[in-house]
């Protein structure tokens, strides 16, 4: 019945095929989804997952106030303060920023644009979630079969 769900789509034009060729570290074509779904995540880690920095930017504090909220507001901007936080990197002190004298809370992660970003800088929360995600929705689809 799927099956034929599919092709009645695909012969109505409403669907479009969003599967990209997914290739090996050796250019071969993979064409099983489990081996996909494991390329791109070993993908992932080795992009996002790089060892720290032999050298550390030294980046001195600044001698006057940014002042945040003047500068947004020129071009038509409001930051509200309950809504931001900062979030440190590769750091074991937070910093020191502050809104109209208000100091910002700290993060240790945050979601943008719908993947989870951390202070350590990795991914493997948001892969972690990602595969989660899969294995429930292929749960789901397996049980519509069972009798």
């Amino acid at each position: 019945m799927g099956d034929l769900y599919q092709i009645t789509k695909k012969l109505c034009g409403q669907k479009r095929n969003t599967n990209m060729p997914v290739k090996d570290k050796q250019g071969n074509l993979i064409t099983s989804e489990r081996e996909q779904e494991n390329r791109w995540n070993e993908h992932f880690k080795e992009v996002l997952n790089r060892p720290e920095p032999e050298t550390t930017a030294n980046i001195p504090i600044a001698e006057h106030d940014l002042e945040l909220q003047k500068n947004a507001s020129l071009i038509g901007l409001n930051i509200n303060i309950k809504k931001s936080e900062v979030m440190p990197l590769n750091t074991t002190e937070p910093p020191l920023i502050d809104l109209n004298g208000t100091p910002l809370d700290c993060t240790s992660s945050f979601t943008y644009l719908g993947s989870i970003v951390t202070s350590e800088g990795g991914a493997d929360k948001d892969i972690r979630l990602e595969n989660d995600r899969k294995r429930h929705q292929q749960a789901l689809q397996f049980s519509q079969w069972l009798p």
